[in-house]
């Protein structure tokens, strides 16, 4: 039996065509999840947060965290231990899946604490976005934390 280069070609294109359209559907399946949908609206917003943190560093405020009975215990400065007037939220962004993403508005206990219950998060890295403001002057801390 003599080898036919046409029915070679034919076969070998037939399988590239068969790889790429896998490719393809492969492709389409992947889930790509953005920091944010308003990724303009929140560039024009970035001085703002650039601002927050710069009131943070000057007041020298720092949140630090602890794991305390399965739950996550951040620890705020003693400054805002009785304040009345502070009010915020601490965002855990997941980078690698925006589904599990996670709010949480600030309310300390006498001690300066917020406790964060771990069941409501799921275990891997997260960035704590941390925006409160007060007495009237705004706020922004940012830290890692792994769950």
């Amino acid at each position: 039996m003599k080898f036919n280069w046409g029915h070679g070609i034919t076969v070998f294109f037939s399988i590239f065509v068969i790889i790429m359209l896998g490719v393809l559907y492969l492709s389409r399946q992947e889930n790509i999840d953005l920091v944010t949908e308003d990724y303009y609206g929140a560039e024009l917003k970035y001085q703002d947060k650039i601002d927050e943190f710069n009131n943070s560093k000057e007041k020298g405020f720092e949140v630090s965290h602890s794991k305390r009975n399965e739950n996550l215990v951040l620890l705020f400065p003693e400054e805002l231990k009785n304040g009345s007037s502070l009010n915020g939220e601490v965002y855990f962004y997941r980078p690698s899946d925006a589904a599990f993403d996670y709010t949480q508005s600030i309310v300390l206990n006498p001690e300066a604490e917020l406790i964060v219950e771990t069941s409501k998060l799921i275990a891997g890295y997260y960035i704590m976005k941390i925006s409160f403001t007060f007495e009237e002057i705004p706020y922004y801390i940012e830290k890692a934390v792994m769950i």
